[in-house]
């Protein structure tokens, strides 16, 4: 689950099928179904889908266990100073998928994408990448909570793949 809703999680050898699959597209068939998405902004996403490779090539990066849902309010400090995590969506996913969230809503200051960065450096272009991954949680919250959230998906596809 992210959140309250399911989200599959079954093995796929290439990132980009499972991103397309198992993340976009199930998210995109959710808010067809329970929020309703008018004709030409599912024709855009759906175009989106096709042309993830464009944006989201394929490299030599291995999957990463990540959280899944990491924003400020799933992150908290116990007395002791120790940082600890809580409501995850867990899966094995390209690294960058975990930026997503924490872009979304904020709440990590430059001195956490610092010590990222200095850990373990992004590949060239991440920046660019990542609405494509803050989409994924923009349209969980449409399908959770709808609202300004559809609008907000909808502006993202049309970043990548123009107007409907």
């Amino acid at each position: 689950y992210c959140g309250a809703t399911p989200q599959p999680n079954g093995w796929r050898d290439d990132w980009l099928e499972f991103y397309r699959d198992q993340r976009l597209g199930h998210l995109l068939r959710l808010a067809v179904d329970h929020r309703g998405v008018p004709g030409a902004e599912r024709r855009a996403f759906e175009r989106l889908l096709t042309r993830l490779p464009e944006w989201l090539a394929t490299d030599p990066e291995p999957p990463a266990l990540i959280h899944g849902d990491l924003w400020a309010g799933n992150v908290h400090v116990a007395p002791d100073g120790a940082p600890g995590l809580i409501d995850p969506a867990v899966s094995y996913s390209h690294r960058e998928a975990e930026l997503g969230m924490m872009a979304l809503f904020g709440g990590f200051g430059s001195r956490t994408w610092a010590a990222y960065e200095a850990a373990w450096p992004l590949q060239p272009g991440w920046r660019e990448r990542l609405p494509l991954y803050t989409l994924f949680h923009v349209l969980n919250h449409y399908v959770l909570f709808g609202g300004p959230y559809g609008p907000q998906a909808w502006a993202t596809v049309r970043r990548f793949v123009g107007a409907p």
